[in-house]
């Protein structure tokens, strides 16, 4: 044994000690979700995704191909951006739920009434209205209009349930702590 060892031994400084002094304290996991994102071209899901690594990304969060894994008050979430053409194809990820993600400015696409159709057996949680930075959600008569026109067109596919929900916000603002308690919410 070298005198090293033998010395940090003597301080209680064993290399034992000091691995269980450096290994990080790993975060508990109650319960996993995972839940996809689904919306047409450009209405945020990419943000919205990054957003959501910043934000939770404390410990527990990493970045995949199309989504992230992030934890968020012990329930561990993986998100997944979904393309229209892949319910077109029908190569979706399988999720607990799904997210109709919605560009206020350009509202319902014709793409997504007509993928919407084809989709009416997912799991769909909500609707998170994604405001871009030249509309100001105090024009509350047009946002309103445009949910009543949303929630209209989803109560004809008989996509609507009773715990479906409307998050009216932006990926940079604090809706996105209303969107990851609507998410982990049983």
């Amino acid at each position: 044994m070298s005198l090293f060892k033998r010395k940090s031994k003597v301080n209680g400084n064993s290399e034992e000690k000091a691995a269980e002094n450096s290994a990080p304290e790993q975060p508990t996991v109650a319960r996993s979700v995972s839940v996809c994102l689904l919306g047409a071209e450009g209405v945020g899901k990419s943000t919205l995704i990054h957003t959501l690594e910043r934000f939770a990304g404390f410990p527990g969060a990493s970045h995949t191909e199309d989504g992230c894994v992030l934890l968020w008050k012990d329930v561990q979430i993986t998100v997944w951006e979904t393309h229209l053409c892949q319910l077109k194809e029908r190569t979706v990820p399988h999720a607990d739920f799904w997210y109709i993600i919605v560009g206020v400015d350009d509202g319902m696409t014709a793409d997504l009434y007509q993928v919407l159709e084809d989709a009416v057996a997912l799991p769909f949680r909500g609707v998170f209205m994604s405001k871009s930075d030249c509309l100001s959600f105090e024009d509350t008569e047009f946002i309103e209009d445009l949910q009543l026109e949303i929630e209209g067109y989803l109560e004809e596919c008989n996509i609507i349930t009773e715990k479906f929900t409307f998050i009216q916000g932006s990926a940079y603002n604090v809706e996105i702590t209303d969107f990851l308690d609507d998410i982990i919410r049983q």
